[in-house]
């Protein structure tokens, strides 16, 4: 998770262990025993504290926390409760998912092909300025987590999830 500290630019990763090779599914990638609610936590009040909206997210956030970053879960059950702890936030519509497996030459040829790394790197997204706390040390950090928005927007992510999405769909249709 990309975060804008203090400092700067601070990325969190989350402790996992590596799929053996026999495995390639995602329900394998599980967190090892250094992961930590409370690490998590105490990283984002560093982060976000004065944040204005901070204090309003963070009880259901501890939740979320406590709830999927355990030793020996799955990172996939963890991603996936992070968009449902986001929907039931803001009320936003719910994400569907599908266990069909789309083939690349499906695609409409003009759309984006986001299944390789690469495909996750600023160059193929932009981010609307918002005001952030730590802004006028260290300008704005852009293509922070998604928490960076809660914590600095509030309700209003919701306006802005709808503007990126609707201008994303649009632009890879």
């Amino acid at each position: 998770m990309l975060l804008s500290s203090t400092q700067g630019e601070m990325m969190i990763t989350l402790p996992v262990h590596r799929r053996t090779a026999s495995s390639r599914l995602l329900s394998d990638i599980l967190f090892t025993d250094d992961v930590s609610s409370t690490i998590l936590m105490r990283h984002l009040r560093t982060s976000y504290g004065a944040a204005p909206y901070f204090e309003h997210y963070e009880d259901t956030l501890v939740k979320f926390f406590d709830t999927y970053a355990k030793p020996g879960l799955p990172l996939i059950d963890f991603n996936l409760g992070s968009l449902r702890w986001l929907e039931n936030e803001f009320g936003l519509k719910s994400i569907s998912s599908s266990s069909n497996y789309i083939k690349h030459s499906e695609l409409k040829s003009q759309s984006k092909d986001l299944r390789s790394k690469d495909s996750f790197s600023n160059k193929y997204w932009t981010y609307d300025r918002y005001p952030q706390v730590f802004e006028d040390r260290n300008d704005f950090v852009s293509g922070c987590s998604v928490l960076d928005g809660v914590f600095h927007g509030g309700p209003e992510v919701e306006s802005w999830w709808n503007k990126k999405v609707t201008r994303l769909y649009s632009r890879h249709e």
